[in-house]
Protein backbone atom coordinates (compact mmCIF):
# COMPACT_ATOMS: atom_id res chain seq x y z
CA UNK A 1 0.00 0.00 0.00
CA UNK A 2 3.17 2.26 -0.12
CA UNK A 3 3.02 5.07 -3.09
CA UNK A 4 6.68 4.81 -3.38
CA UNK A 5 5.58 0.93 -4.84
CA UNK A 6 2.00 0.72 -5.79
CA UNK A 7 2.71 2.13 -9.30
CA UNK A 8 5.02 -1.01 -10.09
CA UNK A 9 3.93 -4.06 -11.92
CA UNK A 10 4.67 -6.19 -9.45
CA UNK A 11 2.14 -4.48 -7.11
CA UNK A 12 -1.01 -4.19 -9.26
CA UNK A 13 -4.48 -4.53 -8.28
CA UNK A 14 -5.34 -7.91 -9.59
CA UNK A 15 -8.90 -8.82 -8.69
CA UNK A 16 -9.76 -12.76 -10.17
CA UNK A 17 -11.70 -13.06 -12.99
CA UNK A 18 -13.47 -16.44 -14.39
CA UNK A 19 -12.44 -17.90 -17.76
CA UNK A 20 -14.82 -15.83 -19.37
CA UNK A 21 -13.10 -12.41 -18.11
CA UNK A 22 -16.34 -11.92 -15.77
CA UNK A 23 -15.66 -11.10 -12.61
CA UNK A 24 -15.43 -13.62 -9.86
CA UNK A 25 -16.42 -11.73 -6.99
CA UNK A 26 -16.33 -7.94 -5.49
CA UNK A 27 -13.26 -6.76 -4.60
CA UNK A 28 -11.92 -3.50 -3.25
CA UNK A 29 -8.41 -1.82 -3.85
CA UNK A 30 -7.26 -0.82 -0.67
CA UNK A 31 -3.69 0.71 -2.47
CA UNK A 32 -2.35 4.30 -2.35
CA UNK A 33 -2.71 5.05 -5.49
CA UNK A 34 -1.68 8.65 -5.66
CA UNK A 35 2.21 8.40 -6.98
CA UNK A 36 4.75 10.02 -5.18
CA UNK A 37 5.47 13.52 -7.09
CA UNK A 38 9.03 14.93 -7.34
CA UNK A 39 7.61 17.53 -4.50
CA UNK A 40 6.46 14.74 -2.08
CA UNK A 41 10.05 13.47 -3.01
CA UNK A 42 11.76 17.42 -2.35
CA UNK A 43 9.70 17.69 0.65
CA UNK A 44 9.83 14.34 2.54
CA UNK A 45 14.24 15.09 2.04
CA UNK A 46 14.68 19.15 2.34
CA UNK A 47 13.91 21.28 -0.33
CA UNK A 48 16.94 23.43 0.87
CA UNK A 49 18.99 19.68 -0.28
CA UNK A 50 18.24 21.17 -4.24
CA UNK A 51 19.21 24.45 -4.17
CA UNK A 52 23.02 24.36 -4.90
CA UNK A 53 24.73 25.01 -8.11
CA UNK A 54 27.31 22.88 -9.02
CA UNK A 55 30.75 23.72 -8.20
CA UNK A 56 33.98 22.20 -9.50
CA UNK A 57 36.91 21.78 -7.87
CA UNK A 58 40.27 22.64 -8.94
CA UNK A 59 42.64 19.59 -7.37
CA UNK A 60 45.92 17.76 -8.15
CA UNK A 61 44.32 14.52 -6.50
CA UNK A 62 44.05 12.28 -9.39
CA UNK A 63 42.23 10.20 -7.43
CA UNK A 64 39.72 12.93 -6.41
CA UNK A 65 39.75 14.18 -10.38
CA UNK A 66 39.34 10.84 -11.77
CA UNK A 67 37.11 9.19 -9.68
CA UNK A 68 34.34 11.39 -7.62
CA UNK A 69 34.16 14.44 -5.67
CA UNK A 70 32.22 14.82 -2.80
CA UNK A 71 30.67 17.76 -0.67
CA UNK A 72 30.75 16.44 2.07
CA UNK A 73 27.67 15.76 4.67
CA UNK A 74 25.26 18.62 4.89
CA UNK A 75 24.41 19.11 8.47
CA UNK A 76 23.80 22.67 8.14
CA UNK A 77 23.51 25.78 5.86
CA UNK A 78 23.96 29.51 6.46
CA UNK A 79 21.21 31.74 5.15
CA UNK A 80 21.88 35.36 5.51
CA UNK A 81 18.63 37.22 4.92
CA UNK A 82 18.73 40.86 3.85
CA UNK A 83 22.13 41.30 5.73
CA UNK A 84 21.35 40.20 9.44
CA UNK A 85 23.02 37.77 11.04
CA UNK A 86 23.40 33.97 9.39
CA UNK A 87 20.51 31.45 10.54
CA UNK A 88 21.28 28.08 10.78
CA UNK A 89 19.26 25.82 9.13
CA UNK A 90 19.45 22.13 9.25
CA UNK A 91 18.07 20.38 6.56
CA UNK A 92 15.68 17.50 7.07
CA UNK A 93 17.43 14.73 5.95
CA UNK A 94 21.68 13.87 6.57
CA UNK A 95 23.09 14.03 2.77
CA UNK A 96 25.82 13.28 0.95
CA UNK A 97 26.34 14.47 -2.69
CA UNK A 98 28.85 12.42 -5.19
CA UNK A 99 29.67 14.08 -8.51
CA UNK A 100 31.90 11.44 -11.01
CA UNK A 101 33.58 14.00 -12.98
CA UNK A 102 35.14 11.56 -15.80
CA UNK A 103 31.63 10.85 -17.83
CA UNK A 104 30.44 10.49 -20.48
CA UNK A 105 26.58 9.53 -22.53
CA UNK A 106 27.81 5.58 -22.36
CA UNK A 107 28.15 5.47 -18.26
CA UNK A 108 27.12 2.30 -17.11
CA UNK A 109 26.85 2.25 -13.10
CA UNK A 110 25.77 -0.57 -11.10
CA UNK A 111 25.06 -0.60 -7.92
CA UNK A 112 24.63 -3.48 -4.71
CA UNK A 113 23.87 -2.21 -1.23
CA UNK A 114 24.82 -3.92 1.72
CA UNK A 115 24.27 -4.14 5.44
CA UNK A 116 27.05 -5.06 8.05
CA UNK A 117 25.77 -8.28 10.15
CA UNK A 118 27.14 -9.81 13.15
CA UNK A 119 30.34 -12.17 12.64
CA UNK A 120 31.56 -12.25 8.80
CA UNK A 121 28.17 -12.01 6.80
CA UNK A 122 26.37 -8.98 4.79
CA UNK A 123 23.14 -8.61 4.36
CA UNK A 124 22.36 -7.97 0.88
CA UNK A 125 19.65 -4.62 0.80
CA UNK A 126 16.85 -3.71 -1.54
CA UNK A 127 16.42 -1.65 -3.87
CA UNK A 128 13.29 -0.59 -5.62
CA UNK A 129 13.30 1.32 -9.22
CA UNK A 130 10.59 4.55 -8.39
CA UNK A 131 11.15 5.81 -11.94
CA UNK A 132 12.02 8.99 -13.63
CA UNK A 133 10.75 12.71 -11.93
CA UNK A 134 11.04 15.82 -13.75
CA UNK A 135 12.60 19.04 -11.96
CA UNK A 136 11.81 21.92 -13.94
CA UNK A 137 13.21 23.91 -11.39
CA UNK A 138 16.75 22.54 -11.62
CA UNK A 139 20.23 25.36 -10.93
CA UNK A 140 22.38 23.12 -13.10
CA UNK A 141 19.67 22.29 -16.36
CA UNK A 142 19.76 18.59 -15.29
CA UNK A 143 15.61 17.98 -15.35
CA UNK A 144 15.52 14.55 -14.99
CA UNK A 145 16.11 12.72 -11.95
CA UNK A 146 16.07 8.75 -11.47
CA UNK A 147 14.88 7.92 -7.84
CA UNK A 148 16.00 4.47 -6.01
CA UNK A 149 14.90 3.59 -2.47
CA UNK A 150 17.20 1.41 -0.73
CA UNK A 151 16.05 -0.38 2.47
CA UNK A 152 14.79 -3.75 3.94
CA UNK A 153 12.23 -6.08 3.72
CA UNK A 154 10.14 -7.49 6.89
CA UNK A 155 7.37 -9.17 7.84
CA UNK A 156 4.70 -7.27 9.35
CA UNK A 157 2.19 -8.90 11.97
CA UNK A 158 -0.05 -9.92 9.43
CA UNK A 159 2.88 -11.44 7.54
CA UNK A 160 2.69 -9.25 5.01
CA UNK A 161 6.22 -8.54 3.31
CA UNK A 162 6.84 -4.81 4.27
CA UNK A 163 9.40 -2.53 2.36
CA UNK A 164 11.34 0.17 4.98
CA UNK A 165 13.21 2.95 3.12
CA UNK A 166 16.49 3.36 4.73
CA UNK A 167 17.67 6.11 2.50
CA UNK A 168 17.44 7.46 -1.00
CA UNK A 169 19.55 7.55 -4.15
CA UNK A 170 18.73 10.53 -6.33
CA UNK A 171 21.20 10.22 -9.78
CA UNK A 172 20.70 13.18 -11.90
Amino acid sequence: MDPKLTHLPNFKFLPPKNTDGSNYGTYTDIRSTSKESWDDIKDRLGRELFNDTDVFLDSEDNNIKNNLVTRGNRKSRKIIIDGQLPVITPPRKESKEIKFIKTSADNNLIIQMFEDAPGATMNKLDIVDAGIFTDTEDKNKRYQKRVFYVGKTFFDDFNTPTFVNIFTIIMD
